[in-house]
């Protein structure tokens, strides 16, 4: 038992272990550290437990990503809860160490490198009420699991020593070593644990890999999963792929049996934002064989039956045709995955975007909620936010926030609707260019703070060239920003333009008393913007305004890679739940929406206002270009009598969207099942949606997400 006073006297080894290496080469305290870190961070297993890796959360320590902090965090609420509940000489000792470190956690750092450009902007820590906000984390690594299991630890610590015995950094490559080593360990303690527990099976295999390359799926399953949890790699890359070569000699039983083991410590992990697990698509090795373990893969999905992992299936044309129709299986029983991305679509838009070959363009990983990398050869961490509706309020307000009352952007004059989109677009563009500064000093302060040694060891160049993953090591140093609100930001621009400047209706004077009274009053008027053209709706003129949008804020983002020595710096159009915390943060807007409504989610139309039916939306969908940035999401909701009763025509409906449609999310649905659950739960705890980027148990999510959900069109055969 891990009791308070354990975490107590462990908070205080690790920062004093982090004081004692403070100035020594940062893979030999990092290392040091993690000595301290791993044996407290991991638990062995359950009874039930296919594989070993479990683990707890801990006060303080080290990761690349622990929610909003990266590198050496610390969560002061956190070290105070057990303060609280120790006695009085250790929490003393506790609170000295803490506040020695509060400023030496890498968050800390990367804040105080911040000028004022950043500064005067952003609010230093997300709250997601102002226009733009930054994100700490070193998220959607890749690293090569291939690798992992082809070479095990002897195989990586002999590439390592080979390439030390050419000189070079001795620190990174010294330092590599000892992880290997402390992996090494780790497996025989669980193994330790296992074995006096009664468990040979799991004993055998943790011993056999702390010194041998795997031998079978059951020993790369599990080192992949105690290299994920130390490393604090949250995706898991191309399955399929990776395990194909140990599927020989199972029965399909016994390797669904595996995976599930294996999806249930991710689902105990609990990152639904992320654990991507990813079959199918073009540029794998291994042909055949690989195909069979993504059809048991998803299978695997749909018995196990959670959140958890985010299954993803890319597929293309030519492609074992098994694949896809599996996928629509999982979807007529009622399973949310697996996400579906479309080769013949993403691999030349990521080729564009990403400006790389084709081969490098194959290796594209969706990963978090729906941004893109290129696995284990890029970074693209997403670190930070813009609510471009709140944007558009700002510029309308003369840079105030309407709710609030404070200013949060310049002061920009306009007089017509062109000056009024150049007013906006400058906005765009500021806030644009602090939030790639910031994404640049965030990866150079963690650079200079930490090696991320198991990352670097398992990521194309950095050990050839002997450099950690972010001091010269990864091939492509790109960068991400989640953007919000483009949908409702083009629809009231579209209104703005109608009802204002073309038609004369109202003036801007009159709109804008409007929306700061949330309408009340002004009922008539609210009724002249709903009926305004709404993108969604294959419509021309709203459909255009999503397009320039779209283009603005991506050309924005796009712009400032060369500025900050990025390769890329791309929007991701994502929208997880957040569309709803940020419009709850918002103020009324002139597409009609209220103030404190959710905006709409990523791509899609705003809720209930895509009328013209199914084709329709999904024409004004593929018109958004996905070459210019690094992912977006798209979610549909289906009838279930609709996915069942007309399956081939949904299918065919489907495949005619992804000539040009590159993503897809599926919620299979039977009418009135989401408004009955908001009214009875205990009915519902099964129920698992899409939320945006991710899922959950409908019963489980806010109720105002709830509510948001439900307002999204649900297609049936009668639109």
């Amino acid at each position: 038992m891990f009791t308070a006073q354990d975490h107590a006297e462990y908070i205080i080894s690790f920062i004093n272990t982090f004081r004692e290496h403070e100035d020594a080469p940062k893979g030999a305290r990092e290392l040091a550290c993690l000595r301290v870190f791993v044996p407290a961070f991991l638990l062995p297993f359950n009874d039930d437990d296919v594989f070993a890796g479990r683990y707890r959360e801990l006060a303080v320590g080290f990761t690349p990503q622990e929610h909003e902090y990266q590198g050496y965090y610390m969560y002061p609420e956190k070290v105070e809860a057990v303060a609280a509940q120790v006695d009085e000489a250790t929490a003393k000792r506790l609170r000295e160490a803490a506040d020695w470190f509060r400023d030496k956690t890498t968050t800390a750092k990367t804040i105080a490198a911040y000028p004022e450009k950043i500064t005067s902007l952003l609010p230093p820590m997300a709250d997601f009420e102002d226009a733009a906000s930054l994100l700490y984390r070193i998220g959607g690594t890749f690293p090569d699991y291939g690798k992992l299991v082809t070479l095990g630890i002897p195989g990586l610590k002999a590439e390592i020593s080979a390439r030390a015995a050419k000189g070079g950094d001795a620190d990174f490559f010294g330092s590599m070593l000892g992880a290997l080593d402390l992996l090494a360990e780790t497996c025989l303690n669980c193994a330790e644990a296992a074995s006096a527990a009664g468990k040979s099976e799991m004993a055998m295999s943790l011993t056999n890999i702390a010194s041998n390359a795997p031998a079978n799926m059951r020993e790369a399953l599990q080192l992949i999963t105690l290299f994920a949890h130390i490393s604090g790699n949250l995706d898991y890359g191309r399955l399929d792929d990776i395990l194909a070569p140990f599927a020989d000699g199972l029965d399909d039983e016994e390797i669904i049996r595996l995976l599930i083991g294996f999806y249930k410590l991710i689902v105990f992990r609990g990152w639904i934002w992320d654990g991507r697990v990813i079959v199918g698509g073009r540029a794998r090795r291994h042909g055949k064989a690989a195909d069979r373990v993504a059809l048991l893969a998803i299978e695997a999905g749909r018995r196990c039956r959670e959140v958890l992992p985010q299954l993803t299936l890319r597929f293309y044309d030519g492609q074992d045709p098994a694949l896809l129709e599996k996928a629509f299986d999982n979807f007529a029983d009622g399973y949310i995955y697996p996400m579906l991305y479309s080769d013949d679509v993403n691999i030349p838009a990521v080729e564009k975007s990403f400006g790389v070959n084709r081969a490098a363009a194959e290796r594209y990983m969706p990963f978090g909620c729906g941004e893109y990398v290129l696995e284990h050869c890029s970074l693209g961490t997403p670190s930070g936010t813009i609510n471009l509706l709140k944007v558009l309020e700002a510029t309308l307000f003369d840079g105030r926030d309407i709710r609030r009352g404070k200013q949060i952007l310049p002061k920009r004059g306009f007089h017509d609707f062109e000056s009024l989109f150049a007013a906006y677009s400058a906005n765009v563009d500021l806030l644009m260019e602090a939030l790639a500064l910031q994404e640049r000093i965030e990866y150079d302060v963690t650079g200079d703070e930490a090696s991320l040694l198991y990352l670097s060891m398992l990521y194309d160049d950095c050990v050839e060239r002997g450099k950690p993953l972010l001091s010269g090591g990864v091939r492509y140093l790109g960068g991400t920003m989640e953007s919000y609100g483009n949908v409702n930001t083009a629809d009231s621009l579209t209104a703005i333009k109608s009802v204002v400047y073309d038609r004369g209706l109202v003036t801007i004077d009159e709109l804008k008393a409007a929306l700061a009274a949330n309408f009340e009053g002004f009922e008539d008027l609210r009724r002249l913007l709903l009926d305004c053209p709404k993108y969604g709706n294959d419509d021309d003129e709203a459909d255009a305004m999503a397009v320039r949008v779209h283009e603005q804020v991506c050309a924005s983002a796009n712009a400032q890679a060369e500025k900050v020595g990025l390769h890329t710096y791309k929007v991701v159009v994502i929208n997880n739940s957040m569309n709803t915390t940020m419009g709850v943060l918002t103020g009324a807007s002139a597409d009609g929406r209220g103030a404190c409504e959710p905006m709409a989610n990523g791509n899609n139309p705003a809720g209930g206002r895509d009328v013209s039916g199914v084709t329709a939306m999904l024409n004004s969908l593929v018109k958004l270009d996905p070459s210019i940035h690094a992912g977006a999401v798209q979610n549909m909701k289906f009838t279930t009598e609709m996915f069942n009763k007309y399956r081939e025509k949904t299918k065919a409906l489907l495949a005619a969207y992804f000539k040009k449609g590159q993503q897809a999310m599926l919620n299979i649905l039977n009418r009135g099942d989401l408004e009955d659950a908001l009214v009875h739960p205990e009915k519902y705890p099964d129920l698992i949606v899409r939320v945006g980027g991710f899922a959950a148990r409908f019963i489980e999510l806010d109720r105002d997400v709830q509510r948001e959900i439900v307002s999204r069109t649900l297609y049936g055969n009668d639109n």
